[in-house]
């Protein structure tokens, strides 16, 4: 009974702040795109923390600068950023000493567009021993024409202050 309470509690509080979050850049991501659909974002990121997905929150949970996710893949470690409805990013990077979910370096897989888009293209990856899974290295684009930081990039100063959250099945 109280693993079901755990892990009820912990989806709430997912929840809570994904809406806050959304809330936070509504208005910014209504001016750039007429349809906004936070819904399908929440429920795409309360699958990713049920599929193992570590969350961070660069900002506090409460006032979040962007929602980062990232898991470990085998060989690769695949990382989402969603700063907002209309703004994600997704990739797939080397797990390797150079690892970096804040600043990928180089990439075997990239998606950016908006979080409904982004989400679903990295729920949807081919795991990385699948025929149809890249291996091949190249940067990820870093213009963006709407003068928002550069894709697939949380700067330190966004990272001063931290929220993290396991993966559901670790609260257990």
């Amino acid at each position: 009974m109280t693993d079901t309470i755990a892990v009820v509690l912990a989806l709430a509080v997912e929840i809570l702040v994904a809406l806050a979050f959304f809330a936070r850049y509504a208005r910014k991501s209504l001016i750039m795109s007429p349809s906004v659909d936070p819904p399908e974002t929440v429920d795409l990121l309360l699958w990713f923390t049920r599929h193992g997905f570590t969350t961070y929150y660069p900002g506090g949970a409460n006032r979040p600068n962007v929602i980062v996710l990232s898991r470990i893949n085998g060989a690769f470690i695949d990382v989402a950023h969603v700063r907002g409805a209309d703004r994600a990013e997704a990739a797939r990077i080397p797990n390797d000493d150079k690892a970096d979910i804040w600043h990928p370096r180089f990439v075997v897989w990239h998606f950016y567009g908006g979080s409904v888009e982004s989400l679903t293209a990295l729920r949807n990856l081919a795991t990385p021993d699948a025929r149809d899974a890249s291996g091949l290295l190249y940067e990820p684009p870093r213009e963006d024409q709407y003068g928002f930081p550069h894709p697939l990039i949380v700067t330190r100063a966004e990272r001063k202050e931290m929220t993290v959250r396991p993966p559901i099945q670790h609260i257990i």
